[in-house]
């Protein structure tokens, strides 16, 4: 894929609340931002999540694996489907999943399902699915995610685990600190904070 393509995913926090909240700290955290798609099976499923581009590495926010999340009447009956991928043996959950790209009733049972991808934006993934791939199914021209963005957090207890780094930590403060002397200045306002939504592109 040679463009930008966005994909809009709904969370099934109340079914899977395991898997959706670590998917959820994951994007809070950057944890995804700038890995690759690990396998793209055109009529199955894309394959994503893992930070070393491997297929075989990610962590959970746990540090260790989770169990799974199956419920009976949730079934892999459709594409768009989002998965947790996992270690082929029941609840080894780490921060790798996938969407499928058409029913796949053979998983019923083994992965947890905890969201769907909505409207147009599955045409996206479908793309996904037919590009040119190489050993173990990786593209062989990259994928990646540039960014994930959570816009409604079920989950009010959350707090993304701190930096990696003192240069992280210190770029945090600094933008905040910024942010917070900001002042919008209008016809209608008397100096008041902005609190627009903030979009950060790489």
């Amino acid at each position: 894929m040679n463009h930008d393509a966005l994909l809009d995913i709904e969370l099934w926090s109340r079914e899977a609340p395991l898997a959706c909240r670590n998917f959820i700290q994951l994007a809070l955290e950057g944890y995804y931002d700038h890995s690759e798609v690990g396998r793209a099976i055109k009529g199955f499923m894309v394959q994503m999540g893992d930070p070393t581009g491997t297929g075989l590495g990610g962590s959970s926010i746990w540090g260790k694996p989770f169990k799974d999340e199956i419920h009976g009447r949730i079934k892999f009956n459709h594409r768009g489907q989002l998965a947790m991928a996992n270690g082929n043996k029941p609840n080894s959950n780490q921060s790798q999943f996938f969407i499928t790209l058409d029913a796949c009733d053979w998983l019923n049972g083994k992965h947890t399902i905890f969201g769907k991808v909505t409207g147009s934006t599955i045409f996206n993934v479908i793309r996904m699915g037919e590009v040119e791939v190489g050993e173990n199914d990786k593209p062989t021209d990259p994928i990646k995610i540039l960014s994930v963005e959570v816009l409604f957090n079920p989950f009010d207890d959350i707090v993304p685990r701190l930096a990696k780094s003192k240069f992280s930590c210190l770029y945090l403060l600094m933008f905040h600190a910024r942010r917070a002397t900001k002042k919008v200045v209008g016809s209608n306002d008397k100096g008041s904070l902005k609190d627009d939504h903030v979009k950060v592109a790489a």
